[in-house]
Parts: C-alpha cells; sequence; structure tokens
C-alpha cells in the first residue's frame, strides 16, 4: 500500500493571476505494510506475490516489513535467480 502525502496536487500556472503567491510542495510516499500497517523504512521492506495455479483467480501483491517477509518465507523454499551464470573468473 503506498500513501502519497502531498497537496495541493497539481497546480496550473494558468489558473492564477500573476499577482498572486503559488506554493508547491514537494511529494512523498510512504510505504505502509499491508499485513500489519507498520511504516517501512527506505530500503527496506519486500512484496511477496500470491500466483494461483487457477488464473481466473489473478494475483495478489502484498508490501511487507523484512521480518514479515522472513517470517512468511521461512516455511517456504528458495527459487534460484534466473539468467545467466557469470562467467568464470580465471586464475581464481
Amino acid at each position: 500500500m503506498i500513501l502519497h502525502d502531498c497537496s495541493p496536487s497539481k497546480l496550473s500556472f494558468e489558473a492564477f493571476p500573476s499577482n498572486q503567491e503559488v506554493h508547491l510542495m514537494a511529494r512523498k510516499s510512504i510505504f505502509v505494510s499491508d499485513l500489519s500497517g507498520e511504516e517501512i523504512a527506505d530500503g527496506k521492506g519486500a512484496q511477496v506475490t500470491i500466483r494461483f495455479n487457477d488464473a481466473r483467480k489473478g494475483t495478489i501483491i502484498l508490501d511487507v516489513t523484512d521480518d514479515e517477509g522472513e517470517a512468511m518465507g521461512a516455511t517456504g523454499r528458495k527459487q534460484a535467480r534466473r539468467g545467466r551464470r557469470p562467467k568464470a573468473i580465471p586464475g581464481a
């Protein structure tokens, strides 16, 4: 879940006469865990993807904290990374 902390959202300079002052605000995204509601720090957290064998049910994606992701993954199995294997370094 992503909460956007901003106001006003989009301002058009044409909408304001030239004698009025316009204040633009920055936008900050705050990530919150879908399970516990805790704030997820920048660079932390995980996404849990649930895919059903019956494709009609679709896919569910959850944003979770690191601890919640590790707890959920403790009973599962790791999947190897996809792509090419790195080349062997000669002499190593």
